[in-house]
């Protein structure tokens, strides 16, 4: 059975802080602040996760289509940061990259898995079928 928790790919001390239920940092204004404070303060970031509820199973969408969803086109690296912060009872494996291609560094396998999970077909060279699995809103 595949979990649906992820962890967020952090040094060993933070992601042991986080094994013993400690919030795990995230960088905002260049200062560390747990997750739920840059959550919680960032409009920018409610409005992204307001996005990601909505993707239907067995559907993905990019982080640039959600940037351009929000009316920020060029704002798909900071849909990403949300993302790393993303509150895990969201579908955060259904956000990949404009090609396809799966993101998660150390949980991309994880985040594999749940997609086929879920139906979403992947082309020959493991990237997501966009044209058939993507999502427009």
């Amino acid at each position: 059975m595949i979990s649906l928790s992820r962890r967020l790919p952090l040094g060993d001390h933070r992601l042991q802080e986080r094994e013993a239920g400690a919030g795990y940092p995230s960088v905002k204004d260049n200062h560390m602040t747990s997750q739920d404070d840059t959550v919680n303060s960032n409009p920018f970031f409610k409005q992204v996760y307001s996005i990601v509820e909505q993707i239907p199973c067995g559907k993905v969408v990019s982080y640039g289509q959600i940037a351009r969803m929000l009316g920020c086109p060029r704002s798909a690296r900071v849909v990403g940061w949300a993302m790393r912060c993303c509150p895990d009872h969201l579908p955060w494996q259904r956000v990949v990259m404009a090609d396809g291609s799966i993101t998660g560094g150390l949980y991309a396998n994880i985040r594999k898995a749940l997609l086929e999970a879920e139906g979403v077909t992947f082309l020959k060279d493991g990237r997501v079928d966009m044209k058939s699995c993507g999502w427009s809103g």
